[in-house]
This record gives C-alpha cells, sequence and structure tokens, in this order.
C-alpha cells in the first residue's frame, strides 16, 4: 500500500507536465530573432523621408519663382529697361557681349514702350519705322541711329570698341529710355503709354 501511494504522489508531482509559466520561461527570446524585412522597413521610411523633403523643396523654390516673376511684372518698361543696363555693365570687359546685351535691353524697351517691334526688327527696317514715329524728337533718333550703327559693327564687322566708346553706348541707350520713360496714372495707362506723359517732358 505505501508503494502504491508513493507511485501515485510522484506521479502528482515531479511526473505531471509543465505549467503555462514553465513553458513561456522555455520559448526562445523573440527580440534576439533577427527580423528578415527589418532593411525593408528602413528603406521603405528613408524613401517617404526624401519625398517629403523633395515636395518641400520644389513648393519652395515655385513660391521663389512665383514671387520673382510678380516682381519683374510690376517694373515698368523704363524701369526694366535701366535694370538690365545696369547689369550689363558686370561684362563691360566682354565687348561684344556687352553691346549685345545694351542693343537688346533698348531695342525690348523701344518695343515695349512705343510698341515698336525693334526686337524682331533689322537695324534698316527699324530706322525707317522710326524715322515715321511721332513719338521720338529729332535728336533721339539721331541718337538711336548712331547707337545702331555702331553695335551693328560690334555684333557683325567684329569691331573691338575701347571701353570709351562702350561707356558712350551704354550712356546714350540710358539717356533715350530716362529721357522718353513715364509713369502710368493707372493700369489702362499702363497698357497703352501715351508719349505726352514721359518723365522728361517730352
Amino acid at each position: 500500500m505505501d508503494d502504491l501511494q508513493t507511485a501515485q504522489s510522484s506521479q502528482t508531482t515531479g511526473g505531471n507536465a509543465p505549467g503555462p509559466e514553465q513553458f513561456i520561461e522555455q520559448l526562445p527570446d523573440l527580440e534576439a530573432v533577427p527580423d528578415p524585412n527589418g532593411w525593408i522597413r528602413i528603406l521603405i521610411i528613408v524613401l517617404i523621408v526624401a519625398a517629403v523633403a523633395g515636395l518641400i523643396w520644389l513648393i519652395v523654390m515655385q513660391l521663389r519663382r512665383s514671387s520673382a516673376q510678380r516682381g519683374e511684372q510690376q517694373l515698368l518698361p523704363h524701369e526694366a529697361a535701366l535694370q538690365r543696363l545696369q547689369k550689363a555693365l558686370e561684362i563691360i570687359h566682354q565687348p561684344r557681349e556687352f553691346v549685345i546685351e545694351v542693343s537688346d535691353a533698348l531695342r525690348q524697351y523701344l518695343e515695349d514702350r512705343f510698341r515698336i517691334a525693334a526686337p524682331e526688327q533689322t537695324t534698316e527696317e527699324f530706322v525707317h519705322a522710326m524715322r515715321n514715329d511721332p513719338q521720338l524728337d529729332p535728336h533721339q533718333k539721331e541718337a538711336l541711329q548712331k547707337f545702331l550703327n555702331t553695335s551693328d559693327l560690334v555684333k557683325f564687322a567684329k569691331v573691338e570698341p575701347g571701353r570709351h566708346e562702350l561707356m558712350e553706348l551704354f550712356d546714350t541707350a540710358r539717356d533715350v529710355v530716362s529721357q522718353t520713360a513715364y509713369e502710368p496714372l493707372d493700369a489702362e495707362s499702363a497698357d497703352n503709354p501715351p508719349a505726352e506723359r514721359s518723365v522728361s517732358g517730352r
């Protein structure tokens, strides 16, 4: 009888299955198991951050570009021309490039100010149209013709003018712009600039 009780006691104590706590303790440490997809998650996070940063950069650049365009649109023809002429002085050590920039600035101004298609016309065509334009006085027409002829010599005949000659061209362009500049009274007058509103009173 004692042997039977001892056997039963051993079955109920040492011989039974382990409890839940013991089972959990025997499980491997999940944190120590490497995640085969971990690098994929890291790559996705990096791509998302890069995409967001790129989007922010594009938005900032677009805002800056729009602001610059609005600033240019608000400039009057003579303001834009004088600004462009002043900037051309930075390349006065390059005679041909300087003359081309000054000439283009003046031609663009004449188109914006007097509706003369100066940039598209040859010098001969422009001089012919200018002679019949009442908005320019004889002195301005003479100065423009001399300016254009000298510019053509530099651009096409590859004449190398000195700094004095270059400054004379610059002064002629600046004087023509300054003498014919106007201040519009409203938006409508800005679209249709009359010659009698010139700053110089011409």
